[in-house]
């Protein structure tokens, strides 16, 4: 209701600071055709900003801590349009970290955090569950894993995308080895590392996190993005857009 009233004339929307949790059931629909983005009509918008001019958004160093699958801010045929001060998350992320325990010439051995990455073990494949979503890893193409360094934090040297092969995804076998422990039955994995992490991707790119289209002058500030599913930030049709301190963690 703000946000069709500040449709009728320039205002600033300010939080009080605090966390701020946004679920699904209410949210506007609308379909959107996203660039470099899975057709999944309609995207479910928890912010839907459209035909507004010379809005500000300011969530005075806010938590906006998203539920099931959302599109946090969508901008839609506006202008002068600033969102800043705030953090975009989600309880339940979209991805998911594993810690290598073992290698072997068969299999591979991973921890991964129940209570961060909620998963579960369904037809000898890893399943990871969320508010309103199930997904087998790798139950579509591009989930693959990219492994991290555990000193430096940086993608290992002499890995790609291609970390586990071409067709791992339907190769792979899984059993759970007890709490929280999980391996993985693959021969295909001579790149991996025992102490390294892995960085799961889970599903498809079913919406952005910021997306902009036909519109201008749109102004971004002090944003951490520590989660999405798809673009964090994406932008069609759309001139004029500065970005202040705006990082992707």
């Amino acid at each position: 209701k703000i946000l069709e009233r500040a449709a009728e004339k320039g205002t600033v929307i300010l939080f009080d600071k605090g966390r701020y949790d946004f679920w699904p059931e209410y949210a506007i629909r609308r379909n959107y055709y996203e660039s470099n983005t899975t057709i999944v009509n309609p995207r479910t918008c928890a912010m839907l900003i459209s035909k507004t001019g010379n809005l500000t958004l300011d969530g005075n160093g806010s938590e906006f801590v998203f539920h099931g699958k959302m599109q946090p801010f969508t901008i839609d045929s506006s202008k002068n349009i600033t969102i800043r001060n705030l953090s975009i998350d989600w309880d339940i992320p979209f991805g998911a970290e594993a810690t290598i325990e073992e290698v072997s010439d068969d299999h591979f051995d991973l921890s991964v955090n129940g209570c961060q990455f909620p998963h579960l073990i369904e037809n000898k494949k890893l399943v990871f569950v969320g508010e309103g979503w199930k997904e087998i890893w790798g139950g579509v193409k591009w989930n693959d894993p990219i492994q991290f360094d555990r000193l430096t934090h940086e993608v290992s040297l002499g890995t790609d995308d291609d970390l586990l092969g071409e067709t791992w995804e339907s190769n792979y076998t899984a059993e759970a080895l007890g709490e929280d422990r999980v391996r993985i039955w693959l021969k295909n994995n001579s790149k991996l590392k025992k102490g390294n992490y892995l960085a799961f991707r889970i599903g498809v790119r079913d919406h952005a996190g910021v997306f902009m289209t036909d519109s201008r002058d749109i102004s971004l500030e002090n944003i951490n993005m520590y989660s999405n599913s798809g673009m964090n930030f994406l932008a069609q049709f759309t001139e004029n857009i500065s970005y202040k301190n705006v990082n992707c963690i």
